[in-house]
């Protein structure tokens, strides 16, 4: 089975650092969808940063349509 779109981006562009730090966000909690679109192939998010209680906006565009997959965040990382 391959890859989604979106793990393909976040293991083709993302650092072994933000791989690590999103896992662990992930993995205690500090992911939740808020809206989801599959016609229009968007999704938005509410992540909570791994140090201190805040939260940005995730959202993703076209995660089905490999090479055209967009993530935007509020988040200060660069």
């Amino acid at each position: 089975m391959p890859l989604p779109e979106i793990l393909k981006f976040v293991y083709s562009n993302g650092t072994d650092e933000v791989i690590r730090r999103g896992k662990r966000i992930y993995a205690t909690g500090g992911v939740t969808l808020i809206d989801a679109d599959p016609i229009l192939h968007t999704a938005s998010f509410r992540v909570r940063n791994d140090s201190h209680e805040i939260y940005y906006k995730v959202i993703v565009n076209k995660f089905t349509e490999p090479g055209a997959l967009q993530v935007r965040c509020q988040c200060p990382y660069n």
